[in-house]
């Protein structure tokens, strides 16, 4: 996937870089006497998908962002991918070209994820004891 770089996502890009060569934005250094490299990472520095959420905890909280709220209450990487993926969608524009899923499946996951819940409000009863 090519995604236009404008200059808000180029000022992200080089204030995350660092002294490690990557072509990754987000990437780290595996730790010393690791596992030999992940069959699922095509690059030393790519971090393995499923670890992306975890790490950008510790990214987030070593940041302090968010400090402010109970380490449960802060938001996690997919809830930010959520909410990105449905403001996309709000614009006309399709995320799951933009998030580069294979199917439509994985897209509704983050579009429908912490979807509003719609209150059917209905009359308070009052009861008579007698």
């Amino acid at each position: 996937m090519i995604i236009p770089i404008n200059e808000t996502i180029k000022t992200i890009i080089d204030s995350s870089r660092d002294r490690i060569v990557s072509p990754y934005v987000v990437h780290r250094l595996p730790k010393k006497n690791s596992n030999p490299t992940s069959a699922l990472v095509n690059h030393i520095t790519q971090i393995v998908s499923k670890n992306i959420s975890t790490e950008f905890s510790k990214v987030r909280d070593k940041l302090g962002v968010y400090n402010h709220l109970k380490p449960e209450e802060r938001p996690t990487y997919h809830e930010i991918r959520g909410l990105s993926a449905r403001l996309i969608k709000a614009q006309g524009w399709d995320p799951q070209t933009r998030m580069g899923h294979s199917d439509s499946k994985s897209t509704k996951v983050y579009t429908e994820f912490g979807k509003q819940v719609e209150w059917v409000q209905v009359p308070n009863l009052t009861m008579c004891l007698s």
